[in-house]
């Protein structure tokens, strides 16, 4: 089961992954609860990946859908904590060119209350 935390700040909901790996085996659940945060009204979401080292195709893939859901809904999505090994999949994929990417949670707050 994947472990996660929901934390907010304000108008901002924070997701952070406590997992390693970010892999097709563990997405359901952290997906699941990202798409009631966006049904629920949620506009500003951030995801933390600090704490993650590793992530598959499918976690490409999650980040994108996650990234169109919150803006289909007129929200934003911004994530951060990128190590360097999930930097560079994400360059390689393009979605750094899509997504906002931000140094740490503190940064990507600021960015959503234009700080």
């Amino acid at each position: 089961m994947m472990k996660y935390e929901i934390n907010e700040r304000g108008d901002v909901s924070i997701l952070q992954i406590l997992e390693p790996r970010l892999i097709y085996e563990s997405l359901d659940p952290i997906q699941k609860k990202f798409i009631s945060l966006v049904e629920s009204g949620i506009k500003k979401i951030v995801i933390d990946f600090s704490k993650v080292d590793y992530l598959d195709s499918f976690a490409v893939g999650f980040i994108m859908d996650m990234y169109r859901r919150v803006s289909g809904n007129d929200g934003a999505l911004k994530i951060c904590g990128l190590q360097p090994r999930v930097r560079k999949i994400l360059s390689i994929t393009r979605v750094d060119n899509v997504v906002d990417i931000c140094t740490d949670i503190d940064d990507a707050v600021a960015a959503f209350n234009g700080s």
